[in-house]
């Protein structure tokens, strides 16, 4: 059934507009769906380079706290550099690991020594994990 219509649903519409200003509403800040994704993958991008570089900071402190297989090492703030060795020069110049290792607590490392009767595997494995290291060698007895 439909109900009769009333009279004052058929109202004219004002004819002149009314001179009074709308209320202004302060606008939040708005962004589109693309801005929010991209933010958002470029915070997991950063994020998932820092835990990489942490799991790095991670293992290299392990191997340098295993006194098992490393017998001693020099950091590059306590090698002593002569002007003799351009290579050593060469890699005091050159040699950084990135700033937020750094910031983790990681030190680029100048040399290695460890135990004689460490088999290859790990040798290998010491070389992969300090990659900085000029002398990585068995500790003379």
């Amino acid at each position: 059934m439909l109900r009769p219509l009333a009279v004052a649903d058929n109202a004219a519409m004002p004819t002149e507009p009314s001179n009074a200003e709308p209320p202004k509403r302060q606008r939040r800040f708005q962004f589109r769906l693309r801005t929010l994704l991209i933010v958002v993958t470029l915070l997991c991008v950063v994020g998932g380079y820092v835990a990489s570089q942490a799991r790095i900071v991670q293992e290299r402190q392990s191997w340098l706290a295993d006194k098992t297989t490393i017998w001693s090492y020099t950091t590059l703030d306590s090698a002593v550099f002569s002007c003799a060795s351009e290579f050593q020069n060469a890699f005091a110049s050159n040699c950084h690991i990135p700033i937020i290792r750094t910031r983790l607590g990681d030190k680029p490392i100048y040399s290695i020594e460890y135990d004689r009767n460490t088999p290859e595997k790990t040798q290998y494995e010491l070389r992969r994990v300090f990659p900085e290291a000029v002398e990585i060698k068995a500790a003379q007895e």
